[in-house]
């Protein structure tokens, strides 16, 4: 269902905001659908692994339509990255 809304809503140029944690059924096929994804302090390196936090909020945003991507680091506050074209 969230993948159908998601795809409504690029349709409908409705901003979609994804909040993900980590791997679930789908999500990898909600990630380029959605325009702003926030993401715990984690699941940046599952999404890309082996790779370094910031390489994998680049592969997040390098996925579709995004262009912020927000990891949270809890106490020390977040790391945001947008496109250049935003």
């Amino acid at each position: 269902a969230a993948i159908r809304l998601a795809k409504l809503a690029n349709r409908r140029n409705i901003p979609v905001v994804l909040d993900v944690e980590k791997e679930r059924p789908h999500i990898r096929e909600l990630i380029p659908l959605a325009n702003v994804i926030i993401t715990n302090d984690a699941f940046p390196s599952i999404f890309l692994p082996g790779k370094e936090k910031l390489q994998g909020m680049r592969a997040l945003l390098e996925q579709g339509v995004a262009h912020t991507v927000i990891s949270t680091e809890g106490a020390k506050g977040s790391v945001l990255l947008r496109r250049a074209e935003v």
